[in-house]
């Protein structure tokens, strides 16, 4: 009875082993799953194949997820990504990450930040598949601060610059390639009239984060405190606050143009500023287009619009319009996550090898005894002539016949010999029936008169 208590424990252990290292494998490749999906399937793609109907579903989902459960905010036509056939969107004023899938009807939450109530007016741009926001005003404080969303933590980090910005929320930001121009609104004095404000110009180099200043500009104009709405395409970019059309650059050409005169583009909608309404500006190519909540849409030439209602702003940065580098590799931080999983895949494997070896070289030495069995000529039928007459099962036979702890082959052979010697001593003792009730297994049927 004693090898029979080692045989089932052994037997026992090894599938707690096998069950406990399966739950490990299948917990780890999930996180593993997860972890690629947040930081490659969804900014896998550098182009989208976004058209301006799209994005206007997107956003009016997205609009509706956050009125409904994270109010108060909203979302602007600058707060969206491209990432794919994915659009990311990043409510002003929050850390909230929002993912929304072409075609779909939801969007998905990826972070797990709190409301923080502060970035408002803050620059969202995409660098080398990773989400920036740079600037900002929140808490009666203005900021140039530069945070980079980790996919990993699903929080945001702030990213150290190699120097100082200056600390007041940058009235126009402007990214072309690995670069970004930043435009400040400068005053020395509260006593000084607006028209002798200075705008100053610096250049954040992204590959280095090192800053630089271009140039100062002598111009009152440049004093926008706006959102710039995410361009589709093309040459154009536009800014404006609240629905409202107010600058205007065009890469090409490197004009800067500022709307003195333009009508409200929602035409014979009465004019709001609401954020969280669902009148959105979406500027794609050589148009502007302009979906009204009720459904009704139009589309404004930016050529024609420039002509005719804006100001040509000279003096102007010539500002480099750079390329952004084709060739992103692994951050550090993905490559120590690499590491580490490469180093606990191949630990769990280690283990498992040495514990599938140790356990053949003792179900080998098992094996030997119980080979051995099979050799016993002295076997003891004292147990099953105490049986009463009746019929048996296959397993209360084996109990009896004390073979339970081995093997079902060994056991099953085992029987064979005990049976065909039980049936020698004593004719007719033991009869084998197939099971009335489930037809590919046997009883026995006992006859002790």
């Amino acid at each position: 009875m004693c090898s029979a208590k080692i045989g089932i424990t052994g037997y026992s252990q090894l599938f707690t082993n096998i069950v406990h290292y399966k739950m490990i494998l299948s917990r780890t490749l999930k996180q593993i799953i997860i972890f690629f999906w947040l930081t490659q399937c969804v900014k896998v793609y550098s182009s989208h194949n976004f058209t301006p109907e799209d994005v206007q579903k997107g956003l009016n989902i997205a609009l509706g997820e956050v009125r409904k459960n994270y109010q108060p905010n909203g979302v602007f036509e600058s707060d969206f990504l491209f990432f794919g056939d994915s659009m990311i969107i990043n409510p002003i004023g929050t850390h909230y990450v929002f993912s929304y899938k072409k075609g779909n009807n939801f969007v998905r939450r990826l972070d797990k930040s709190i409301y923080h109530g502060h970035n408002f007016s803050r620059f969202l741009f995409k660098y080398k598949n990773d989400i920036y926001a740079l600037g900002g005003y929140g808490f009666w404080n203005g900021h140039s601060k530069l945070l980079k969303y980790n996919w990993i933590d699903r929080e945001w980090d702030l990213i150290r610059l190699e120097s100082k910005l200056p600390d007041i929320e940058p009235s126009l930001s402007l990214k072309t390639g690995d670069s970004i121009y930043l435009i400040y609104d400068i005053k020395s004095s509260e006593q000084q009239q607006e028209i002798d404000r200075i705008s100053e110009c610096y250049l954040l180099n992204l590959r280095n984060l090192s800053v630089s200043r271009v140039v100062n500009v002598k111009n009152y104009k440049l004093v926008p405190s706006i959102n710039q709405y995410h361009t589709l395409s093309g040459d154009w970019m536009v800014w404006g606050e609240g629905h409202t059309i107010s600058h205007f650059y065009n890469q090409k050409t490197k004009e800067f143009y500022i709307n003195f005169s333009g009508p409200w583009p929602f035409r014979g909608k009465p004019q709001t500023s609401n954020h969280q309404d669902s009148n959105w500006l979406i500027p794609d190519g050589e148009y502007l287009h302009v979906f009204s909540e009720d459904n009704d849409y139009d589309k404004i030439n930016i050529q024609q619009y420039t002509q005719l209602y804006c100001e040509k702003i000279e003096g102007f940065p010539n500002l480099k319009i750079f390329e952004e580098s084709n060739n992103p590799k692994l951050s550090y931080q993905l490559w120590i996550w690499v590491l580490i999983l490469f180093v606990v895949f191949v630990i769990i494997g280690l283990v498992l090898v040495l514990r599938n070896r140790n356990h053949l070289k003792y179900s080998k030495n098992r094996y030997k005894e119980y080979y051995a069995e099979l050799n016993n000529s002295e076997n003891d039928f004292k147990s099953i002539f105490q049986l009463y007459f009746g019929t048996y099962s296959e397993k209360e036979l084996d109990i009896s016949l004390q073979i339970i702890h081995l093997p079902k082959d060994i056991r099953n052979l085992k029987r064979s010999q005990l049976l065909f010697e039980l049936n020698q001593k004593k004719p007719g003792f033991i009869k084998r029936k197939i099971d009335p009730n489930k037809k590919n297994q046997f009883v026995y049927e006992v006859n002790n008169y």
